[in-house]
């Protein structure tokens, strides 16, 4: 018998190496970088253009820390890719209150 949640969905066995899945995009904009760094990382070349100008390895640009790209290609695996497989379909076991 077919489960209807996972019909469409693949399993790891199914993806072949050098396959390419789109994830799609999410632009960081120049308020995402500041809002982060003023909690996260505080550091001038992420809060304050004038800084960042100033640096020749910066390129004249905010700079945003790592973790908002990780971030940022974590939402997108979880939300495309992952999505595709069967075995998440169970969802997830992290909720209110869960130590990570």
């Amino acid at each position: 018998m077919s489960n209807p949640i996972t019909k469409d969905r693949r399993y790891f066995e199914d993806l072949k190496v050098g396959e390419v899945i789109q994830l799609g995009e999410r632009k960081l904009s120049k308020d995402d970088i500041i809002s982060f760094a003023k909690q996260f990382d505080p550091l001038p070349f992420h809060l304050d253009e004038e800084v960042a100008k100033k640096n020749l390895y910066l390129a004249g640009l905010l700079q945003a820390d790592g973790k908002p790209l990780v971030l940022a290609c974590a939402c997108s695996l979880m939300s495309s890719f992952l999505k595709l497989l069967a075995w998440a379909a169970w969802g997830s076991t992290t909720s209110n209150g869960s130590a990570l």
